[in-house]
């Protein structure tokens, strides 16, 4: 397998590099009590009548193309928000992105795992209060590799570090950024089978995809209810559960994102599967690294389709693959970002006596920080 860089495959690397360092809370490696659990990948197909409307101009959320050469080859990308390479007088997309926490019963044991629920393994609190209160969501400014990124949320900013050349404050785009506007629809409420493992910290749920998918499948009308749209970009939050496909043994699937036919509106559905994980059964996975991971991928590969040269032997990808999936390479790795600390009036004054108005920093969780 070649590896070929040009202009744009440099760009999809720093990315590359930033998501999967993010990846720290669901997905990765494994050590000690959990070597035998791994991280596969699972891409579902999409339709070839899911392709054509959105070829076709089917409603959807923002999205731009874009085609590069490399190794003499063309190819032709499609991303989320607008075209970074066109000067534009209003370079910035926000993309409303709803938190859909789905909680799944077992069937066998009556157990349930709920990410809308405090969890003892978070102290008190719950996944859903995790991710929205993470880097993914909250802004902050980044300093990447010791260039000075800008004020975002953490998946903007590593757009904006991937196309520098475009963002930065002397080029096309300076204003260029992706925000994820978020709200969190009331919680989905599932029966499944499936099976269970005694962890350091509760349970770990597995269940197996394709039934999962067919459950989801089945609701349409019932994310449609709750205003899941295709403009929209619904992330369905998993607390403790991975997915395995056929059989067990073929464990474990953290999260995926496909595009699919929403039928209520007549347009084109992206979306994400994402587990929170507090158990610690995978290695180097903390706190909202399987959110970051999927939110990232669908942000550069929102239909599953984006292709690029052969790469692969690194992260999850034990063998090559050809598409653009910007959180396996770096699986495992994981990157502390710390966010600022809102401090109390007390707390300003008495800063403030002593010249200073620094309200502290904290750190956030984004980055296997517990």
């Amino acid at each position: 397998m070649n590896v070929r860089r040009t202009r744009f495959g440099v760009a999809v690397a720093v990315a590359t590099t930033v998501i999967a360092m993010m990846v720290p809370a669901s997905a990765a490696s494994s050590t000690g009590p959990s070597a035998s659990l791994r991280v596969r990948e699972w891409r579902p197909a999409i339709s070839a009548q899911t392709r054509a409307k959105l070829a076709a101009g089917a409603l959807s959320v923002p999205m731009w193309s874009h085609t590069y050469s490399a190794g003499g080859t063309k190819y032709k990308v499609s991303m989320v928000g607008k075209n970074v390479f066109k000067t534009l007088a209003h370079p910035s997309t926000t993309v409303p992105t709803q938190i859909v926490p789905i909680a799944l019963t077992f069937t066998d044991t009556a157990h349930v795992y709920d990410p809308s629920a405090t969890d003892p393994c978070l102290d008190g609190a719950s996944a859903v209060t995790r991710t929205t209160e993470s880097p993914i969501f909250q802004p902050r400014v980044y300093t990447l590799g010791g260039t000075q990124i800008g004020k975002g949320q953490f998946v903007d900013a590593f757009q904006r570090a991937s196309f520098w050349e475009q963002t930065n404050p002397t080029g096309i785009n300076p204003g260029y950024h992706v925000k994820l506007a978020v709200s969190v629809l009331p919680t989905m409420r599932f029966d499944i089978g499936g099976s269970e493992v005694g962890t350091g910290c509760g349970r770990l749920g597995k269940v197996e995809i394709g039934a999962f998918a067919a459950i989801l499948l089945s609701h349409l009308a019932d994310f449609a209810a709750a205003g899941v749209e295709s403009t929209k970009f619904p992330l369905l939050l998993l607390s403790n559960v991975v997915m395995y496909e056929g059989t067990v043994d073929k464990c474990c699937i953290l999260g995926f994102h496909t595009a699919i036919d929403n039928p209520y509106d007549g347009g084109v559905q992206t979306l994400a599967v994402a587990e929170y994980d507090s158990t610690n059964r995978f290695g180097g996975i903390h706190d909202v690294g399987i959110v970051t991971h999927e939110v990232g991928e669908w942000l550069d590969d929102p239909v599953v389709t984006n292709p690029t040269p052969a790469w692969g032997h690194i992260g999850q990808v034990s063998g090559c693959q050809a598409n653009l999936e910007v959180g396996d390479p770096l699986t495992g790795t994981e990157m502390k970002v710390k966010m600022p600390t809102a401090c109390s009036t007390t707390r300003r004054r008495w800063r403030s006596r002593r010249g200073s108005t620094d309200c502290g920093r904290r750190a956030a969780s984004t980055a296997g920080t517990r």
